[in-house]
């Protein structure tokens, strides 16, 4: 059985009048498009820290007619993910969770958006998801920069659930040490500022992606680290 969501606005298109614009589905009645081409390894831990900390801003969408998913295979997978993440989680953690995120990770539903297309458009519609944002769109970094500005007077977390770097936002907030001039001179007083950390040793990739993601998603600024 499904349950409409709470949330009315949703992107892709207008749903039939009378009709929600996503249901809360279980994610395992829906099916994965075998010949998906793209690669979401990556992108997966970066989303889930998004719904984790945002919700689901973009649902799945899926076809009505075979369940088969159109566009959200990276979501599907974050989903997944976070229901380890949560039974990992400490109270203290889970209490940082967004609600829609403690929904996906207890219960294994997700909000889809039905689209009634027939089994050559919606490849298409996949394609067109797959491309049509990394093809054409660009990022103006001047005003990026004055949002992330805005938003560190504000001593929001930039990091968490956006997909920047902290090397990312120290540079579009013109803070990166690779611009600046090494004079060997004495910087002066209250040129730095006082931080503090831990070194955390894994034990390979895996286990430092582990730690990454089970850091970020306890409100901690991580960055990693190869030697």
């Amino acid at each position: 059985m499904t349950r409409q969501t709470q949330e009315a606005d949703v992107e892709e298109g207008d749903p039939k009048e009378g009709q929600p614009a996503a249901e809360w589905v279980l994610l395992c009645s829906l099916v994965p498009f075998e010949g998906n081409p793209r690669r979401n390894d990556k992108t997966i831990p970066v989303v889930a820290d998004s719904i984790r900390r945002f919700g689901w801003g973009s649902v799945i969408v899926a076809r009505r007619e075979d369940r088969q998913i159109i566009a959200g295979h990276a979501r599907r997978a974050a989903a997944m993910q976070l229901k380890d993440r949560y039974a990992k989680a400490t109270t203290r953690e889970r209490s940082t969770w967004h609600p829609e995120a403690v929904r996906t990770a207890t219960t294994g539903e997700v909000p889809v958006r039905w689209k009634d297309l027939d089994q050559h458009d919606a490849a298409l519609l996949l394609v067109a998801d797959n491309r049509i944002g990394e093809s054409l769109s660009e990022t103006d970094d001047e005003r990026l920069g004055a949002l992330l500005a805005e938003l560190q007077a504000a001593e929001v977390d930039l990091v968490s659930g956006t997909g920047l770097t902290d090397e990312e936002v120290a540079k579009l907030l013109g803070d990166d040490p690779g611009d600046e001039e090494i004079t060997g001179t004495d910087p002066g007083e209250g040129r730095y500022k006082e931080q503090y950390g831990c070194i955390v040793t894994c034990t390979g990739e895996a286990d430092q992606e582990r730690v990454y993601n089970e850091l970020k998603a306890a409100g901690y600024q991580v960055r990693v680290v190869t030697t």
